[in-house]
């Protein structure tokens, strides 16, 4: 146990001081933080801008409440083909924007790009460079810095759920709870939960079968962590789109 990333974390946690559990806390941040922060797909983020046009403020409430079914999530295998062949059309068309390339050049570019980083690099320096990109996500946060809110009104949002009544309003929650609840994250998870397991020398199924109060004590708070940090960007995406007339001073 003290070898493994649960061991090191509980270790740093019971040390004095903020400075030991802050420690335990970045060390944990793995498979629950880069499936919860992919979340935030450019499926998702085409959707939960469109929604913020469209209906302001209201669809706020599905990042707080949809918060505790998204830590149980399930897989779908469809579902999952076509989401991630979503995201990788929509990163094709942002592509498409910068350099003003064809988008079946810019979509075989970014396929083969990630193919290879999954092929060619190992988990750590992969997870490595992920934990670096989930970094990208504060932009999101820092746009509300420079456009003008009403926090009032947003807060009002957040906490108490409007019921839909139109249909175009119902389509908005099942379109925002369908790009954030993705097939793909249980599964996805999974996998990286095995591949840490391998990289600390459990290369076996036998050796990876079960878990330690431990080891469940800090993958629950990294899935935890990741799916607070994922919703918390939706609604920094949802925010700005507001139609200025809900604004209040």
């Amino acid at each position: 146990m003290p070898d493994s990333k649960a061991g090191r974390a509980e270790a740093d946690s019971r040390q004095p001081g903020v400075l030991g559990k802050g420690r335990a806390f970045l060390r944990i941040l793995g498979p629950g933080l880069f499936t919860r922060a992919s979340d935030d797909d450019p499926s998702g983020i085409g959707t939960c801008a469109q929604c913020g046009a469209r209906f302001g403020y209201a669809p706020l409430w599905l990042a707080l409440y949809s918060l505790p079914p998204m830590i149980c999530v399930g897989l779908l295998l469809i579902a999952n083909t076509v989401n991630i062949g979503a995201d990788l059309r929509a990163m094709a068309a942002a592509g498409q924007m910068l350099i003003r390339a064809p988008l079946w050049l810019c979509l075989l570019v970014i396929t083969a790009a990630l193919t290879a980083a999954i092929v060619v690099l190992s988990y750590r320096r992969y997870a490595s460079l992920l934990r670096y990109f989930c970094l990208s996500l504060l932009a999101y946060v820092l746009v509300l810095a420079v456009v003008r809110q009403g926090w009032g009104v947003a807060l009002n949002a957040i906490l108490i759920p409007r019921l839909h009544e139109t249909r175009d309003e119902a389509l908005n929650v099942v379109a925002i709870l369908g790009t954030t609840i993705s097939p793909y994250l249980f599964f996805w998870q999974a996998s990286q939960e095995v591949e840490e397991n391998i990289e600390e020398g459990k290369t076996s199924p036998a050796a990876r079968r079960g878990a330690s109060a431990v080891e469940l004590k800090w993958r629950r708070a990294d899935v935890s962590a990741g799916m607070f940090a994922s919703n918390l960007i939706m609604a920094c995406i949802i925010m700005p789109w507001r139609p200025p007339s809900i604004v209040m001073g």
